[in-house]
């Protein structure tokens, strides 16, 4: 797309793009969700070992999809 910050071809023109997004994957910015993300990941383990546990299957698409959505939440809302 002529309008994307992605994939755009000249370095230029993603430079200037891309930003604007420059402050939320700065080091202090990434540093702060470490504590967001060992939360949502100690919940993650946890299910994978009652999982083990029980010995029962687990759909790894959906443990992907809800792990994101957490740490989503919890960063933009401050809950998950």
């Amino acid at each position: 797309s002529p309008r994307a910050a992605i994939g755009t071809v000249p370095h230029d023109l993603h430079r200037s793009r891309r930003a604007p997004m420059n402050p939320y994957f700065s080091k202090q910015s990434i540093q702060r969700l470490k504590t967001i993300l060992q939360r949502t990941l100690k919940k993650v383990l946890g299910r994978l070992a009652q999982n083990v546990e029980s010995g029962e299957p687990m759909g790894m698409q959906l443990l992907y999809a809800a792990t994101t959505i957490d740490i989503m939440s919890d960063y933009c809302f401050g809950r998950s």
